[in-house]
């Protein structure tokens, strides 16, 4: 396999204006736009990867598709040792659809449908220590999608999270809590709506995915379909006036995750594969999740519409900067061989990308599915 024509960094340079992180964690450690990059596969499996606090570690799933339930695996990146985390607690409650390392190392894991939802996008959110030697704690709530961590704890104890969710009536929530306590008796307190869909209303912005917390967890970073057009883009919410900020004016961006200093963005998108298309808001995603996702926003398009998208146009990883200068690098070309990157995460220091490389039917790349590590160097 050549690696590098499939993962040579390419810099491209847009004009996309947008709302800027404004409240930088710390300088970015390196320059993304012109560090060489080093990358290597860590597993030939895995699915959901997390970083640790300190960067040392990743968990992830070996699930084979995204949403499977699926047990939970650690590694140690200096020894490359895999351990089972949660295969000793059985299929019951062992198996979980994400999982998240706290600051304190206990873990975050969404696992099922929430108990307390009749929603099937509302998986449980449950807390496991660290050890996972005990039974997962239900927290009493349930996630649509991804779930936003503080990097740090509060001052007065517990961590910070932010969760998107669909009532009952079909209307959605973007909710804040504070995670306290451990052992048997977490608890997930101060719980706050901060935003709200209603789809019968009008409103370009629609559901909520919480990704990030940014501003020094003043606000929340957030994916959201845009309407009436499908389009896949990142906001922002201020958590103290609740103003809403549009983080990119590219109609290429898509889904992103925050490096350390706020500035910068691991953003996965199909800006490669399909720039201009009809339906490149939603035509990375596979076609199973872009039903879901189109009733979510509240979208109804005419008959055989996301057919014409046909086959999908897969993402790629890039680096996109929110300084108002709108520059962009492409990190992976595995779009161009049929394949997908995505599933990816900055490490704690900004210094390394975790990502998960699906190849689907690509010929060129069989055999290449799994965990890679890409390092800016």
């Amino acid at each position: 396999m050549n690696w590098k024509r499939l993962f040579q960094p390419l810099c491209v340079l847009a004009s996309v204006a947008g709302g800027s992180m404004s409240v930088y964690a710390a300088p970015a450690p390196v320059d993304y736009f012109t560090a060489p990059v080093k990358m290597e596969r860590l597993l030939g499996w895995g699915e959901r990867p997390d970083w640790s606090p300190d960067g040392t570690k990743i968990v992830f799933t070996d699930a084979q598709n995204d949403g499977q339930l699926a047990y939970a695996f650690e590694m140690d990146l200096k020894t490359r040792k895999v351990r089972c985390l949660t295969c000793h607690l059985g299929p019951d409650s062992g198996k979980v659809v994400r999982i998240y390392y706290l600051p304190d190392g206990n873990f975050l894991v969404t696992r099922g449908q929430d108990p307390q939802s009749s929603s099937p996008l509302n998986a449980g959110i449950y807390w496991l220590s660290a050890a996972a030697d005990t039974q997962p704690v239900y927290l009493k709530a349930g996630a649509m999608g991804d779930i936003a961590i503080a990097r740090r704890a509060r001052a007065g104890g517990g961590v910070s999270i932010a969760w998107g969710s669909r009532r009952e009536d079909g209307s959605w929530d973007l909710t804040t809590g504070t995670l306290t306590g451990e052992g048997s008796a977490p608890t997930l307190g101060e719980r706050r709506t901060v935003y709200h869909y209603d789809p019968s209303k009008p409103g370009k912005i629609s559901f909520a995915e919480a990704y990030d917390f940014v501003d020094e967890d003043r606000s929340v970073a957030f994916f959201t379909i845009e309407r009436p057009k499908p389009n896949g883009e990142m906001y922002k919410i201020d958590l103290t006036t609740g103003a809403l900020t549009k983080l990119s004016q590219s109609p290429q961006h898509n889904e992103a995750h925050a490096f350390p200093d706020d500035r910068f963005v691991l953003e996965e998108s199909n800006r490669a594969s399909d720039p201009d298309g009809p339906m490149r808001g939603i035509s990375g995603f596979p076609p199973q999740i872009t039903p879901w996702l189109l009733d979510a926003a509240g979208i109804a398009l005419p008959a055989g519409a996301i057919d014409t998208k046909a086959p999908p146009r897969y993402f790629d990883l890039h680096v996109v900067a929110y300084d108002g200068t709108g520059r962009v690098r492409r990190l992976t070309h595995v779009s161009d061989k049929g394949g997908d990157a995505h599933q990816s995460a900055p490490s704690p220091d900004g210094k390394q990308i975790i990502f998960c490389l699906e190849e689907h039917e690509s010929a060129a790349l069989k055999g290449q599915r799994g965990l890679y590590l890409m390092t800016f160097q």
